[in-house]
């Protein structure tokens, strides 16, 4: 999901939040949600088994749908920042901590021990 995510970032930076392309790559990042909260690389589905969400693709979508001012309320990203939350409490990697510290800063989510560690 992160390259569509990435596109809408890029297009917001470059001052083109009303672009076409904008409303269509949210509703496509809200098709490709995980059922169980957040995101993967791409289909949330695969040979009839669930892919599970990662960090880093939850955290870039997250941080492309607070950049076009989606909202809590929309249970999709609830849900998302609920499973990054109980993620990067157990993150294996720095650039797990950082993309989901950085996603759940922007939704002024709070992390308990993410930004020490």
């Amino acid at each position: 999901m992160h390259p569509t995510a990435l596109a809408i970032l890029a297009l917001v930076a470059a001052g083109q939040r009303d672009h076409a392309r904008v409303p269509d790559g949210v509703r496509y990042l809200f098709d490709r949600a995980v059922p169980g909260g957040g995101w993967n690389i791409g289909n949330p589905w695969m040979l009839d088994k669930q892919i599970p969400a990662t960090i880093q693709d939850t955290a870039i979508t997250l941080l492309a749908l607070r950049a076009v001012d989606q909202s809590t309320s929309e249970p999709r990203i609830a849900s998302a920042i609920q499973f990054l939350r109980d993620a990067v409490a157990h993150a294996q990697t720095p650039s797990e901590l950082a993309w989901g510290a950085y996603a759940l800063k922007s939704w002024q989510v709070e992390m308990n021990d993410a930004i020490t560690r």
